[in-house]
């Protein structure tokens, strides 16, 4: 018996190598010059992304009650910054809207909703999001602050592990 080897293209190296394509190398030096023209538009984007996050939490904030819809929303909003923040390289935005990620995750599994927890990490990513200097701030304190939030979503027990929360975890979300 004889082993036949096969050679698979991707379908990028495909359309890259027809008439038009351009190398992966041309093609990532384009994204980038891309990105950097709309660099000036990110401020207004983060911003708009904040202002949707207040509409959307409002008035479960203030009635401090589970919405699942409205957490929905406001992962989808809260996934978004965090999107923005890797592209135009703002590791603090991208890393706290991280945390708010997990923590509105893990409150949809549970079902519940805690006004106290979302209003932290809220007030951090809009902290963060209006002070780009944050990013300049020297690593310890980078991973002070970010073990700070953590915190706050380590009050949640993590998704798909049972009996994952201690008593006083148990306590705290209810």
């Amino acid at each position: 018996m004889s082993i036949q080897k096969i050679m698979v293209k991707s379908d990028f190296a495909r359309k890259a190598n027809q008439e038009g394509g351009v190398s992966f190398k041309d093609a990532v030096q384009q994204a980038e010059r891309a990105i950097a023209e709309l660099e000036p538009e990110y401020g207004i984007w983060s911003r708009d992304y904040l202002v949707e996050l207040d509409a959307v939490l409002g008035d479960v904030m203030i009635r401090d009650v589970f919405d699942k819809e409205k957490l929905d929303q406001a992962y989808d909003i809260v996934s978004r910054a965090r999107n923005l923040g890797s592209t135009f390289e703002q590791p603090m935005v991208t890393e706290v809207s991280e945390r708010f990620c997990e923590l509105l995750y893990r409150m949809i599994d549970l079902e519940i909703f805690h006004a106290a927890a979302t209003k932290s990490i809220s007030d951090a990513l809009k902290l963060v999001s209006s002070q780009p200097e944050f990013d300049k701030a020297p690593s310890e304190k980078f991973a002070s602050f970010l073990g700070e939030l953590d915190m706050v979503v380590n009050l949640f027990p993590p998704v798909g592990v049972p009996n994952a929360g201690s008593e006083s975890q148990s306590q705290a979300v209810h």
